[in-house]
């Protein structure tokens, strides 16, 4: 479920979008919130921001918020990528890229980690969607 509009909270480096990419449009960062009898108690929540490219691709970028009350982005990517993929139905899935996104203030990785950036790699499924197959480093922050 997208809601609440946000203030872009992303400020892509040029590595991330791909070689010879441009952004076109960028859509306000939507908070989504996915609920899920797997993912235990809790919900978890992140944010979306989508740009449009001038090829026509879709580039989403899931950044893990700070309140996120549940599981972070990489402990629900299964879930959620499927998810983000089923409100996105109008895009085929070889148009559209998916991109983790970690800020310097929030990680889940050992302290002292930095801003990073990586690819959530998928594949079509049937019956989901879209299935997710692994992580692509894009991007560190020096």
């Amino acid at each position: 479920m997208l809601a609440t509009l946000e203030a872009c909270p992303v400020g892509l480096p040029g590595s991330v979008l791909g070689q010879g990419r441009s952004i076109v449009e960028t859509q306000p960062a939507r908070r989504y919130r996915l609920s899920d009898r797997r993912l235990s108690m809790r919900a978890m929540e992140c944010l979306v921001t989508a740009f449009r490219c001038d090829d026509g691709a879709l580039v989403l970028v899931l950044t893990e918020t700070s309140d996120n009350p549940g599981p972070s982005i990489t402990n629900c990517v299964e879930l959620l990528l499927p998810a983000v993929f089923r409100d996105l139905a109008e895009y085929q899935p070889e148009r559209i890229r998916f991109i983790e996104h970690y800020r310097d203030d929030v990680s889940y990785r050992s302290q002292g980690t930095r801003e990073t950036f990586d690819e959530l790699l998928f594949a079509p499924d049937e019956s989901a969607g879209i299935v997710f197959r692994g992580w692509q480093p894009l991007w560190r922050k020096a």
